[in-house]
């Protein structure tokens, strides 16, 4: 075959070399620049070229993968759609090395750009998510305890309960990643592994619906202080239909608005909805308290706030 001459055998993703030279390539071909390497002894498909996301790295991988494997931690949330702690937090390199777990006694899978580790035999769930394996979300929140600040992880359950949001104005979300008793299922099953108290000092902590890690870390803030913990997603009637503050304290009648970066950014017309929405909650006989990322960040104003509030 000339070396100029198109591969055209490519029917997945990514191959083996040595499968592509059963397909007719020579020893020579194989090392022509439109045969990328993905990892050593792996050749991708071009047209995939150039591996810009997450699961297109995880799709170069499936020639290597054994019925052990799954992709696991980091890379599994990140699959699944979970918000993670920025990459520079992690102190680890761009782009971040794909997690794969491995069941005992198969030996961890070694090679470049690939985080490995083993779990017993029987210990996690493995999914299907777009033809890859895997590990389910309660499995995969148990594998970042320990790896993930308190918070994040707290922050993390609250999404996998909650699922993910579809549509920012309409209020649509997607199903659950994983129910409570899930969650606890899988502890039991780590319950030997890293993050063992972790996982019991945050799963205690969890709710839902939560939309956003700021409203889950907000209500930790909350409790640090020693406050009563606030509702979430609190419910609020106003002129014969239901609003839903992200906390609240009903008894008090005081809702708590967190005011993420699209508020700012929205425009006109979500400055209009966020107005009306908090005038009609003050009509109804609500104190509603605003909250920002400066108050993450500074907690003494909003907390004091708060405070006088529930007085």
């Amino acid at each position: 075959m000339n070396r100029r001459t198109p591969f055209t055998h490519f029917d997945a993703d990514a191959l083996r070399v040595s499968e592509v030279i059963s397909r007719g390539a020579s020893k020579g071909r194989v090392q022509a620049k439109d045969m990328p390497r993905a990892s050593h002894g792996i050749i991708v498909n071009p047209s995939l070229m150039p591996l810009h996301s997450l699961e297109l790295r995880c799709r170069a991988l499936l020639p290597v993968l054994r019925p052990t494997d799954a992709f696991s931690r980091f890379t599994a949330a990140e699959l699944y759609g979970l918000a993670l702690p920025r990459k520079r937090a992690l102190g680890v390199r761009d782009p971040l090395p794909i997690d794969i777990v491995t069941e005992l006694p198969a030996r961890a899978l070694r090679r470049a750009g690939v985080a490995s580790h083993s779990v017993r035999a029987q210990t996690v769930e493995v999914h299907r998510l777009a033809g890859l394996p895997v590990t389910s979300p309660a499995d995969t929140w148990c594998m970042l305890a320990g790896r993930v600040s308190h918070e994040r992880l707290v922050a993390l359950g609250d999404a996998v309960l909650t699922g993910l949001r579809i549509d920012r104005g309409g209020g649509q979300r997607s199903p659950p990643l994983a129910t409570l008793a899930e969650l606890y299922a899988a502890c039991a099953q780590h319950e030997r592994s890293v993050g063992s108290v972790a996982r019991a000092a945050a799963l205690p902590l969890l709710r839902w619906p939560v939309d956003s890690p700021a409203e889950s870390a907000l209500r930790l803030r909350i409790r640090e202080a020693g406050l009563p913990d606030p509702q979430v997603n609190c419910p609020i009637e106003v002129e014969g239909r239901t609003l839903h503050a992200d906390l609240g304290y009903p008894t008090f009648r005081v809702a708590i608005e967190y005011e993420g970066r699209y508020h700012f950014t929205g425009g006109e017309e979500q400055a209009r909805f966020d107005v009306e929405r908090h005038e009609l909650m003050i009509a109804a006989g609500w104190r509603v308290l605003r909250a920002t990322a400066r108050d993450l960040r500074s907690p003494e104003s909003f907390l004091r706030r708060l405070s006088e509030a529930l007085r």
